[in-house]
């Protein structure tokens, strides 16, 4: 899980301190599975719409 302070990234969600992405997801779709990674399917970060939000294998992740 990657956890980066709020003040640094703002992107990230102010009390869990996740990207919001990932908490997004998992507040509605549950957990996310080991060797996977949520991305966004348009490549528009700032863009959390859950429709826009994918799971994929972390060997297929653009990072």
């Amino acid at each position: 899980m990657s956890v980066v302070h709020p003040s640094v990234h703002p992107f990230v969600h102010p009390v869990s301190g996740e990207y919001f992405h990932n908490y997004l997801w998992k507040k509605y779709n549950g957990d996310i599975p080991q060797g996977m990674e949520v991305v966004h399917k348009n490549c528009i970060t700032m863009d959390n719409r859950l429709e826009n939000l994918m799971l994929i294998p972390e060997s297929l992740s653009f990072r």
